[in-house]
Order: structure tokens, then C-alpha cells, then sequence
């Protein structure tokens, strides 16, 4: 297994790197959920090599499947799986997600709540993988920025991007009287005080 330049990578993930010019993250991402897809979900596995499953659903299933508790018998996993497997060419990635978390509370309520905050866990760390972000400034003098980030990170940058790109509020200079254009009356100039100098105290 050789790169593109002929030397031997040091790993899976620098090999789908460089022979798929992928960044480390991605193919980070990829290699794990292909590890996910083992031998004790075969039915899995032969549903994503016939093409019936996506990479992101065959991972899925595989870790639901996988981390079912020790009080879960034989027959209710392979249950478990094949169901999530028919269903999956019904729903978007989403939705067979929280199909999964179901089937976790129907089939093995007692690991339940720890199996989904490790699923949680998983997810996340997978989306960390698969983070990438690039910016350059460009000529015009407007920037331009691409890439993936998890939800969470995203909603954090939009805000932040939404408060600096919304115009500034600015207050109006004072609209004086015609009569007051010189701004050598009296009047004028307590006009100018109480208008542009704050006020101390209530």
C-alpha cells in the first residue's frame, strides 16, 4: 500500500489522504466508521457492500448494534439490526439516528441511558474528525471562507459572523433651529449641552 509519492504511509488514514486527497480529518472519519462495520455485524457489512446502506448508516447501525448492553441475547440484536437495516432506505441519516436511539430504549432499557450519551460521544467525536476550515482574503476586500463544522460550533460562528455583519446603529447629529445656525445665541449653546453632553444622575 503505497502513497502517491511511493512511500508506504503510516497509517489507513494517511493512505486515504494521499492517494484521495482528503483532508486528515475526513479521512480520519471515514476509516473509523469502516472499523465500526466488523465482523459482529455481518448483516450490516453485506447490506453496505451490495451498496443498500450508506457509509454514515452502516456506521450507525453498527454502533447501536455493537453497544447493546450484555443482558441483550443473541436474537434481539440480530433484530434489532436487521430492522434498522430494512428501515434505512426510508429515512434520511437524521431520522434513522433517532430511530436507533428507540430501538436502544425498546430493546435494552436497562443500558439505555448510557448507551445513547456514548453514541452522543461517538457522534461528536466523529464531527471533530471531520471538522475543516479554510479563509483567504480576497482582492475586493471581501473575504471568503469554507468547510465542515458540528452543529454546535456552527451556530456559534453564525452568531458570531450575524452581530458583525449587522449594520451599526448610529445616532443622529442634533437637528438645531434655522435660527440657530451661527450657534452664537445662549440658546443655542444650552441646546448643544443638553443634546450632546451625557447626563450624570437621573
Amino acid at each position: 500500500m503505497l502513497g502517491v509519492h511511493g512511500l508506504e504511509p503510516s497509517s489507513p488514514t494517511a493512505w486515504l489522504a494521499s492517494t484521495h486527497g482528503l483532508s486528515r480529518g475526513a479521512a480520519a472519519g471515514i476509516v473509523a466508521r469502516a472499523r465500526a462495520v466488523n465482523d459482529t455485524v455481518l448483516a450490516t457489512r453485506a447490506a453496505w457492500s451490495k451498496g443498500e446502506l450508506s457509509t454514515e448508516q452502516a456506521a450507525l447501525i453498527a454502533e447501536t448494534v455493537t453497544g447493546l448492553s450484555g443482558t441483550v441475547d443473541l436474537a434481539a440484536r440480530d433484530q434489532a439490526e436487521v430492522y434498522l437495516i430494512e428501515q434505512a432506505p426510508r429515512f434520511s441519516y437524521t431520522e434513522l439516528r433517532h430511530l436507533a436511539n428507540h430501538v436502544i430504549e425498546v430493546v435494552d432499557p436497562d443500558g439505555a441511558d448510557t448507551k445513547l450519551a456514548a453514541l452522543l460521544e461517538a457522534e461528536e467525536a466523529r464531527a471533530l474528525q471531520e471538522t475543516t476550515f479554510s479563509a483567504r482574503k480576497g482582492f475586493d476586500g471581501i473575504g471568503r471562507f469554507s468547510g465542515k463544522l458540528p452543529n454546535l460550533q456552527l451556530d456559534m460562528l453564525t452568531t458570531a459572523l450575524d452581530a458583525l455583519a449587522a449594520p451599526r446603529r448610529t445616532h443622529p447629529a442634533p437637528a438645531w433651529p434655522r435660527w440657530c445656525t451661527g450657534q452664537a445665541h445662549p440658546i443655542c449653546w444650552t441646546l448643544m449641552v443638553c443634546t450632546v453632553t451625557p447626563r450624570s444622575g437621573p
